[in-house]
């Protein structure tokens, strides 16, 4: 699939980490398989 958005012109991340947090704490981390960054 990364293959593809390259192809394609699409900017796109595997394996992205995105913190959680609750009440101001970070509680962990949850990991995007892809993360797609959609542009205008």
């Amino acid at each position: 699939m990364m293959i593809g958005f390259k192809r394609e012109g699409i900017f796109a991340v595997a394996q992205f980490a995105i913190k959680v947090f609750y009440e101001g704490e970070v509680m962990g981390e949850y990991y995007a398989d892809i993360l797609v960054v959609i542009t205008r």
